[in-house]
């Protein structure tokens, strides 16, 4: 931590991984405590404890082929190890996909959920797969939602009010989780830290040395809802302009601002709009005025009103 109160900010912890998620291990610690292993989009130290090993990849990738998984759309979504729902297994967070073993309308009786295929682990750190359940009813998809401005703004709005957790501490979401679950329901695999985020899509245009007058230039150039702003250590979700104030939707810890006797902190710990004007009168100046990146997510013949 960087200082002996931020505990908000555990650099020890970079990011959760879903439940069923492959992992490539490179090795263990001399304790075997840990393995060092690579996630689809990060890499680092994971407990043991936490992981069932498979003999090669081709079991463990076992019902990776489908064309179209089951998709968690909703927020959190709570799936369970049997089919009454008695019995909870987790709650997956939205973008987490799983392979399907049969549709309700698949079998002869029709049933009131989905049956996936989990991956478990067995006491003595085995892979072995079992079933879970998913009822018909919870916010879910038969594969990754299509990617129109519609569907964006419903799925950033689902996490609006969720607490910010830095690498998902407490089960929260900072902002580069919130912009990467946001994304996984299209099928679009984002890095994990905004830094690489800033990097995918098309650029319109860098706004490191601008003016403010030529960022909203830029900005007005943008799609609301598949445009994503960079600024030093944040990243957000662009929705427009509201009343002629440019706005966006992120998971922010906090701003400073102008205090009685100096600049003050201001602690907002979870997922908001705001326009682009917040934290105008601190000492780093106002979102506008620290925006560095502007970037396109999806060329615009893809992005369907």
């Amino acid at each position: 931590m960087r200082t002996p109160t931020g505990d908000a900010f555990d650099s020890f912890q970079l990011s959760a991984v879903a439940p069923g998620v492959l992992v490539g291990v490179y090795f263990f610690g001399r304790d075997r405590l840990w393995a060092y292993a690579q996630t689809p989009f990060i890499r680092g130290w994971i407990r043991t404890k936490d992981l069932a090993i498979a003999n090669d990849r081709g079991e463990a990738s076992v019902g990776e082929k489908h064309k179209a998984p089951l998709v968690i759309t909703g927020n959190f979504v709570r799936v369970f190890a049997d089919p009454l729902f008695k019995q909870n297994a987790f709650s997956a967070q939205m973008g987490t996909t799983f392979p399907m073993i049969h549709l309700p309308d698949q079998t002869k009786e029709m049933k009131p959920y989905f049956t996936i295929r989990l991956p478990s682990r067995e006491a003595d750190g085995r892979l072995i797969f079992r079933h879970g359940y998913i009822p018909v009813h919870a916010d879910i998809h038969h594969g990754f939602l299509p990617y129109t401005q519609k569907n964006l703004a419903l799925q950033a709005f689902k996490m609006l009010h969720q607490p910010y957790g830095w690498g998902e501490m407490s089960g929260g979401r900072d902002c580069s989780r919130f912009i990467m679950d946001l994304f996984n329901t299209f099928g679009i695999l984002m890095p994990r830290n905004s830094h690489l985020q800033a990097k995918m899509g098309i650029s319109l245009g860098s706004l490191e040395g601008k003016t403010i007058e030529e960022k909203i230039k830029n900005l007005d150039q943008a799609i609301p809802l598949a445009t994503l702003l960079k600024m030093p250590g944040h990243i957000m979700l662009y929705l427009g302009k509201h009343h002629g104030v440019h706005c966006a939707i992120h998971s922010i810890w906090g701003i400073q601002k102008k205090g009685t006797s100096g600049p003050a902190y201001q602690k907002i710990g979870k997922v908001v709009v705001t326009d682009l004007n917040l934290g105008k009168d601190g000492p780093n100046g106002s979102l506008l005025h620290r925006l560095t990146e502007i970037r396109l997510i999806g060329p615009d013949s893809e992005v369907k009103k």
